[in-house]
């Protein structure tokens, strides 16, 4: 095989995320299996040895920031793992993965026949993407629909192209994506998704409502010399350069005025129910702050 260049921009998000997520799949009590992230993860070797940092040592070896992380990437891919099932089994056929990334979930959960997930993300990542896939033997259990583009890009009318009937039901993610961006463009991103004459439109994601600032203060009071693995040194060196301040409000209380029945919920809550280790930095009740999960519905009026 040719050596693996991961995508520059593509490392420290994408790339990473995969990492957090190749553990889960070889744990007992498994919430689901990611079999691209393992395999990514897997092919450390084949990737230049300057981009090597951006993967774990192995899905049994992991980094700091990989262990830290994981129990939330489990505990969120669950989350709306869990909503898209129910979304399919109320009649939607129609997914859109907003910043889709290297998760499958065109290949690794099943759907209903005639299902189409419409992935909307950079071309460099439908490229990496595909060249993982083409080393592995998964095969579509829906049709798998690719579109390029960033969030503040043409996307809408790139889905009117490919077939998105607004008309129809449809379920949107925005997995991981509210974190990177500000007020406005979650606003925009929202506006674009509702007010279509679908019966139903679903939508979920998650973000964090503090201010990059407050996440800075806090980590530097909780900041400590011996890197334990629940230390703010880690989330504040790996995490907060690249965070924004997102919708900056709980989600009810972002979305209900645009008339969207919204169903919150937040890391500790949920991963309490799946016996899942929260980190001090996500756990209000220890001086944390908020990690946000929702997912939400709009009937057509």
């Amino acid at each position: 095989m040719s050596e693996l260049r991961i995508p520059g921009s593509i490392a420290s998000s994408g790339v990473a995320t995969a990492a957090m997520r190749a553990p889960e799949g070889t744990r007992p009590d498994a919430l689901f299996d990611a079999p691209l992230a393992r395999l990514l993860v897997s092919l450390r070797g084949e990737v230049p040895a300057d981009q090597r940092d951006y993967l774990a040592d192995g899905v049994s070896a992991t980094s700091p920031l990989t262990r830290m992380m994981g129990d939330y990437m489990a505990v969120r891919t669950h989350f709306f793992d869990t909503h898209l099932r129910a979304t399919a089994a109320a009649g939607s056929r129609q997914v859109v993965l907003l910043g889709s990334g290297l998760d499958v979930r065109a290949y690794r959960m099943p759907w209903p026949r005639g299902t189409r997930i419409f992935e909307i993300d950079s071309a460099e990542v439908h490229a990496f993407k595909d060249e993982l896939l083409a080393r592995t033997d998964l095969r579509p259990t829906a049709e798998r629909i690719k579109i390029s583009s960033d969030v503040t890009g043409e996307w809408r009318e790139m889905l009117a192209a490919a077939g998105f009937d607004n008309a129809r039901p449809s379920s949107w993610l925005l997995e991981g994506l509210l974190f990177y961006l500000d007020r406005q463009i979650c606003d925009d991103i929202v506006k674009g998704i509702a007010g279509g004459p679908a019966p139903m439109t679903w939508l979920a994601g998650d973000y964090a409502t503090s201010t990059p600032q407050e996440r800075a203060d806090f980590a530097a009071r909780n900041r400590t010399d011996d890197k334990a693995p629940d230390s703010a040194d880690i989330i504040t060196d790996g995490i907060l350069p690249h965070a924004a301040p997102g919708p900056g409000a709980p989600p009810a209380q972002w979305l209900s005025p645009a008339e969207w029945n919204v169903t919150e919920s937040t890391f500790v809550a949920h991963g309490t129910t799946l016996d899942r280790r929260v980190p001090d930095h996500w756990d209000s009740r220890r001086g944390g702050e908020s990690l946000w999960l929702f997912h939400a519905v709009q009937k057509a009026s």
